[in-house]
């Protein structure tokens, strides 16, 4: 008895340019599923299960990975993971850590380094010489503790910029930022509330009456991330900004547009 095989072909159809593999399979420019690097310790980040391309290859992280950071910053910095192209035996990826940022490209749709695309990134901490203890839910990173952006600032009615800058403590591929604003004023309407400096209809903050506290994402796109605070003119000289996470995209530029 003769048996006849058919070997049936499947059209996968993607938006956008189609890649081939290493298996010769349609891979859609930018694709990244998985893989987030999430906080293990104060040296030590790890890679979760996923799959995504790479410089035209298929990869895939099948089990957790593990990775000591070998870098360390002259000053509070994000630490960026990278897969590395020329040393990944496709579609098994080798990773590694760089201080050096990303640039998003367009014909690769995502974030890369010449051929080697960032799968993430965590700040690291000049005081302590270590990673900041960071929470990941999805695409967002909040601090297990508060970085104090302004403290006991004199508001005077008008924007003015924070003393320390969030571009210092979000990775190059952020678009939002969440901020804690407080005020206070003994006796009459008090305010504070900050704006994104390249998107001030972004809006976080409180108005109220004695003191009030709140907090709010701030969208700044993936430029500049700078951000101001305002408080009422004679409101009392304790306004704070406390910057409480981040959120990027790894696949997504996130430029803002008129």
């Amino acid at each position: 008895m003769k048996i006849n095989y058919i070997i049936l072909s499947v059209l996968f159809v993607f938006s956008g340019v189609l890649r081939a593999n290493s298996f010769n399979l349609p891979v859609p420019v930018g694709t990244i599923k998985g893989a987030h690097v999430d906080y293990e310790d104060s040296d030590t980040v790890r890679i979760v299960v996923g799959y995504g391309e790479c410089s035209g290859y298929y990869w895939e992280v099948t089990s957790v990975a593990m990775l000591d950071i070998t870098v360390t910053p002259g000053a509070d910095d994000a630490v960026y993971f990278y897969i590395d192209h020329s040393a990944s035996s496709y579609p098994s990826p080798s990773f590694y850590d760089s201080l050096t940022e990303p640039v998003w490209s367009d014909s690769a749709q995502g974030w890369y380094d010449g051929e080697d695309r960032c799968v993430g990134a965590i700040l690291y901490e000049n005081a302590t010489s270590s990673l900041k203890h960071t929470r990941r839910i999805g695409d967002v990173y909040y601090f297990a503790s508060q970085i104090v952006l302004d403290d006991n600032v004199n508001p005077d009615g008008t924007y003015n910029a924070t003393t320390k800058d969030v571009d210092d403590y979000a990775p190059v591929m952020t678009y939002a930022v969440e901020v804690e604003m407080y005020g206070q004023d003994g006796g009459d309407k008090m305010a504070a509330r900050a704006h994104a400096v390249a998107n001030p209809y972004s809006i976080a903050g409180i108005s109220g009456y004695h003191k009030g506290q709140a907090t709010g994402w701030l969208y700044t796109g993936s430029g500049d991330r700078s951000i101001e605070i305002i408080g009422e003119n004679d409101d009392e000289n304790v306004m704070k900004c406390r910057m409480r996470g981040y959120r990027f995209e790894r696949d997504a530029e996130n430029d803002l547009e008129e």
